[in-house]
């Protein structure tokens, strides 16, 4: 691959990282939401949401670390993208069937249960993205730290951005349902794009 084909890989590479942040937050606060008819919005279940979040992170985090150095090539990343925006767009369809049963355990192991259906494996899924986008971006060893530092504030602009879009804009004015399948169609229709893009 040539420096040009290269830079402008990296350019769509940062673009990803942009969504899968937003995605991340996306995730945890429609999840929260979803809850919120069933658990209430006490302290309690937004422990929980921050514990099952921080842990598909820390999961995804080691994940995508060992991932990145069995499968060099980005389509991997692209897989994971993909599994995850799926997983976004059907969690609706999902928390129809799980909440009106656990709605019915202790109000703490019903709240993490939930979580860990609804919202686990695609968190999961969404924090692999980033190590292994460090690795396809970085060329040199001693160019690593900016490429993790670029990486991971990039991933965290488009968190911030999508909790404001979403917090005041999305889920008031379109609800939880749409809020996730808009979020996840984007997630899915970019992730194609590159698959095609970059063959």
């Amino acid at each position: 691959m040539n420096k040009k084909n290269q830079k402008n890989l990296t350019t769509l590479l940062y673009l990803l990282a942009f969504i899968e942040g937003g995605a991340v937050m996306c995730v945890e606060l429609c999840g929260a939401k979803l809850l919120s008819p069933y658990f209430g919005t006490s302290i309690y279940v937004w422990a929980a949401v921050l514990g099952i979040t921080l842990t598909a992170l820390m999961i995804g985090y080691y994940l995508g670390g060992y991932l990145s150095e069995k499968y060099k090539k980005h389509h991997t990343v692209l897989w994971l993208m993909l599994t995850g925006g799926f997983l976004v767009t059907i969690t609706p369809l999902i928390a129809d069937i799980i909440l009106p049963v656990t709605i019915n355990l202790p109000l703490l192991l019903g709240t993490i249960l939930s979580l860990m259906l609804l919202i686990l494996v695609p968190l999961i899924l969404f924090g692999a993205t980033s190590p292994m986008l460090i690795n396809f971006i970085t060329s040199h060893a001693d160019k690593s730290g900016k490429s993790t530092g670029t990486i991971y504030a990039i991933s965290t602009l488009g968190g911030i951005f999508a909790t404001f879009l979403i917090g005041f804009y999305t889920l008031p004015k379109f609800g939880i349902t749409y809020t996730l399948l808009g979020y996840g169609i984007l997630v899915l229709t970019y992730t194609t794009y590159l698959f095609v893009h970059t063959r």
